[in-house]
C-alpha cells in the first residue's frame, strides 16, 4: 500500500474472518487549509481489495489491541471518529512526515543506508515477483490501472526471471535436469 493509502486505512475495511484489506481512500493534506487532513479516493480512483499474508493481518490484529488499550485511557479525549487504524494515543491521524521520520530512524539504528519509504512498495514487488506470484494478482495487489503499467516499472525483474526460465529449458534440454 502507498503511505497515504496506509495512513487512511479504516477498521471498517479490514476483514479479519475473510482475511482481506479494501483499499478505497487515502489520507489527502489539504494544502492551504493549515495543513488538514481528509480521507480521499485513492490514487487512480479504483478501489481495490487484496489478501496480505497473514503476518500482516496478526500485526494488525495487535495494533488494535493498541488502539483499544489507549481508547480506554484516553477517555473523553479519543478523537477517531472514522475509525482510522492507524492512530497516535488519543486517535488522531498520524501525519505523512512523522512516518516518514519514524522509518528514517528504524533503518539509521539498524545500519541500512537511507531509502523512501515508498521503496518497501517496490521491495514488495520485487520479491512477490521473485517468489512466483504471477504479475496480473501482483499488479491489483498494488492497484495499479493495467499489468503493462507493473510490467513497464517492474521489467527489469520479469526480465531475470525469464532469463532463469531459458537457463532451466536449457539444462532440461542438455540433459542436466
Amino acid at each position: 500500500m502507498r503511505l497515504s493509502e496506509i495512513l487512511g486505512l479504516c477498521w471498517s475495511r479490514v476483514d479479519f474472518k475473510k482475511g482481506l484489506i479494501t483499499v478505497d481512500a487515502q489520507m489527502l493534506i489539504k494544502r492551504g487549509k493549515d495543513g488538514v487532513r481528509e480521507l480521499g479516493l485513492p490514487q487512480n480512483s479504483k478501489p481495490r481489495k487484496f489478501q496480505p499474508a497473514p503476518a500482516v493481518m496478526d500485526v494488525l490484529k495487535a495494533v488494535e489491541r493498541q488502539q483499544k488499550g489507549w481508547r480506554l485511557r484516553a477517555g473523553a479525549l479519543w478523537e477517531n471518529p472514522i475509525g482510522l487504524v492507524f492512530t497516535n494515543a488519543i486517535g488522531q491521524e498520524v501525519p505523512h512526515n512523522t512516518v516518514v521520520h519514524r522509518f528514517s530512524r528504524v533503518l539509521e539504528s539498524a545500519g541500512i543506508e537511507a531509502h523512501r519509504f515508498h521503496d518497501l512498495r517496490h521491495t514488495f514487488t520485487v520479491e512477490s515477483l521473485r517468489a512466483g506470484v504471477d504479475v496480473k494478482t501482483v499488479s491489483e495487489m498494488l492497484g495499479h490501472r493495467s499489468v503493462s503499467l507493473s510490467l513497464d516499472v517492474y521489467g527489469h525483474v520479469t526480465k531475470a526471471m525469464k532469463d532463469e526460465a531459458a537457463n532451466k529449458l536449457q539444462a532440461v534440454i542438455m540433459g542436466r535436469e
